[in-house]
This record gives structure tokens, sequence and C-alpha cells, in this order.
């Protein structure tokens, strides 16, 4: 009964993946709109507008990655963008020229948020806050809200070969909260960590990085996906992150943490969550000893995903908003 349950899971994501990729394909195929998107070398930037990206140019946009330390000036002149996004960040800042940006007519948007620092040439900013003002200092202000990427976000199969599987960054912004959230899953289970950080015990088995096309399969093949935030995500309204999103898309069965929007983004029987380290680890140890439970929740939370939730939706409010800055 469980495969044959699982069988109609991967068929139904199957379908609402193509659906949503024919639906969007080339409807913006006559914008004016050309995007120049800057380019970091790691982090999660990186990974975010590489979504981006994928996105927009199955949706018809012109839009170009722009690697740092790249031929800033040849690069404007060849694609001609009017619109380029970067971070408020002086390290990113750095590597352009605003001023030949501005004589070439281009909008200059910075991805940023209420308690970041402002800097100038700036005509537009992202944020990833859920609610806020629509401008800062006379600056417009474009809420964009993460998502899956029904372009590399699905799944083939369904099975539970593994405990857990987790993907991340283990950063020095994060240590306390993978400590308590992570570390007792890693030291108990056994499963898949990936990403970079992770070199030293308890972290350091069946560790491995991967490109961001390789990481969808694990999640639909492991019992359990860990999902946890940074404590300001838990104490503002900010943002659910990506992996909110990405999991069910990929039809991983996903346990987090309760950051303040979780609520507003996913109903409590599609996502179940745990309020500290130790009921999360109860939450864990209960669906690894029965994955037949997982299934309601994974079913619900990916149908969310596919209505309001793929990067799709977030690029379509983006570009209508840059459509009409211009």
């Amino acid at each position: 009964m469980q495969e044959k349950y699982q069988q109609m899971l991967v068929d139904e994501n199957l379908r609402l993946r193509y659906e949503s990729l024919l639906r969007y394909n080339l409807i913006y195929q006559d914008t004016k709109l050309r995007i120049l998107l800057h380019y970091p070398n790691n982090g999660a930037i990186k990974y975010l507008v590489d979504g981006w990206q994928m996105i927009l140019d199955h949706m018809g946009v012109p839009v170009l990655l722009l690697p740092f330390g790249h031929n800033f000036k040849d690069t404007v002149d060849y694609f001609k963008p009017n619109v380029f996004i970067t971070c408020a960040d002086s390290y990113y800042l750095s590597n352009i020229d605003s001023d030949y940006l501005i004589s070439n007519g281009v909008k200059i948007g910075h991805m940023s948020s209420m308690w970041e620092k402002m800097y100038s040439p700036c005509d537009f900013i992202v944020d990833f806050f859920l609610e806020g003002p629509q401008e800062r200092e006379g600056i417009p202000v474009k809420r964009v809200r993460f998502g899956a990427n029904p372009i590399i976000h699905y799944a083939s199969e369904m099975r539970t070969d593994w405990d857990y599987f987790f993907v991340g960054t283990n950063s020095s912004s994060k240590t306390l909260r993978t400590r308590e959230f992570l570390e007792p899953i890693v030291k108990r289970y056994d499963g898949l960590l990936m990403g970079t950080g992770w070199n030293l015990p308890p972290y350091n088995k069946h560790c491995t990085e991967l490109p961001i096309t390789g990481v969808p399969p694990y999640y639909a093949i492991s019992k359990v996906s860990p999902n946890f935030h940074q404590l300001g995500q838990i104490e503002h309204y900010i943002n659910v992150n990506e992996r909110t999103y990405i999991i069910p898309a990929c039809l991983g069965f996903e346990i987090v943490d309760r950051p303040k929007a979780l609520d507003d983004v996913f109903e409590r029987d599609e996502m179940v969550s745990a309020e500290n380290p130790s009921s999360y680890f109860d939450q864990v140890t209960y669906f690894i000893k029965h994955p037949e439970e997982r299934l309601e929740y994974i079913g619900k939370a990916m149908r969310r995903v596919y209505e309001q939730y793929t990067l799709f939706h977030s690029m379509t409010d983006l570009v209508q908003f840059l459509e009409k800055l211009l």
C-alpha cells in the first residue's frame, strides 16, 4: 500500500512539474527587459541567482550572469542590459562600475533589507522579508519570496535508503543552531550530509559536495530531511528559507523548526515542526521509525508549493515590477 501511494505521489509530482513548465514557457518572450545578475563564486546568493537565471530564461526573459572579476564593461557592452541586480555589500559593489551602468541607462537594484546599510546609486531594492514598507528613503522595495525551481526540483522515484539527508553550508553564523538541531541526528542515525564545512567529527561521515542539480534526488530517497533556520528568522517575520519549499517539491519529508513566518506559509497538517531541539529530535526519531506516516504531509506540502511557492511565481512578480519600473 505504501509503495503504491509513493508511486501516486511521484506521478502527481511529475504532472505538476510538467504543467508548470508548460504554463510559464516563454510567457515573457516579448519583454523589453534585459537583466544582468551579479554572480559570486560561492554561497547562498550564488545558488539563488542560479535558480533565477534558469527560471527567467525559461520564461523568455534575456538574462546573463556576471561572475566576480569578469570584464565588466565588455559584458555590459555585449549584453546591453537595462537592469542590473547585485547585493548591497561593499565587496560586491567594489566589483562593478556603477557610473558605467548609469551612463548606459541601466537601472541598478540591490538585494538588501531594512536592517542593512544603504548604498548609492540604487534604483530599487530586492528584499526577502514577507511584509514591510514599499519604499526606503524614496527607493521602491520589491519583496521577493524564495521558492522551488520546477526545472530541477522534482522526483522520479521515492525510497527510504537513508534515515536523513541534509545539504548546506556549515558556517559560523549557524554554529549554535546546527549543534542543537542537526548534531544529535548525525550522531544517532545513518544518513547523508552534503555541502561545505562538514569535514570535522561528528559531521564528516558520508559527507561530500554536490552541484545544485545533483541535490534533488536525495530528498526523495531519505526518510527525513531536517531543516532549521537562523535565529533572526525565528524571531522576525522573514521569508522562510529556500529549503522549506525545495524539500516538498522534491518529494522529501521535511521537519522544520518554528520560524515566525511558518504558519502563514504552510498549514500545520502540511509541515511537521518543533519549537525546541528536544522535541525536534523526538519528531525525527518518530518519523524515521514510522516512515509510512510521512506520506500525507509530503503530498499536501508538495501541492501547496506548486500552487503558490515556485520560482515561477516569484519571478513573474519580479518581472512585472521591473517592467513598471522601466
